[in-house]
């Protein structure tokens, strides 16, 4: 399996990509033109597990401009409330979807068991950790 990118490797891509970067209009300046040339807004929002092999996108057959996807461990929708919220008042989603998949690694875990693992890495904080709101694993 590669080893994953060091800070330095990605800024290097970054400013690969960077010479080549043409930026796209802001929200402002799209809801400016007229309506022949305005760009296709996003009407799905959509979460998804955090899990690297499940691509929405791909899975779907999604284009860039189809949906604004969002990823949180276990695909849960509470995590990403603010997000909908605030984005939904400027694009106006016409529909959500939350998308799980089988063989979730969350599957392992229930909050009295992720709390224990974190008292572990910092008992300092054992109170904190305590009150923490977790999303829920053990649905």
């Amino acid at each position: 399996m590669p080893s994953s990118p060091t800070v330095q490797e990605l800024l290097k891509r970054n400013a690969q990509s960077a010479k080549n970067h043409e930026p796209i209009p802001t929200l402002t300046e799209i809801s400016q033109l007229p309506a022949e040339q305005q760009l296709p807004m996003p009407k799905w929002f959509i979460v998804s597990c955090c899990d690297n092999r499940i691509d929405p996108f791909e899975i779907l057959g999604l284009e860039k401009w189809d949906a604004v996807v969002v990823r949180s461990c276990a695909g849960r929708i509470a995590p990403q409330m603010q997000n909908l919220l605030f984005l939904d008042n400027v694009l106006h989603f016409t529909d959500v979807m939350i998308m799980h998949h089988t063989d979730c690694s969350a599957e392992l875990f229930k909050n009295d068991d992720l709390r224990d693992i974190l008292k572990e890495r910092a008992p300092e904080e054992s109170a904190t950790i305590e009150e923490l709101r977790l999303p829920g694993f053990d649905e």
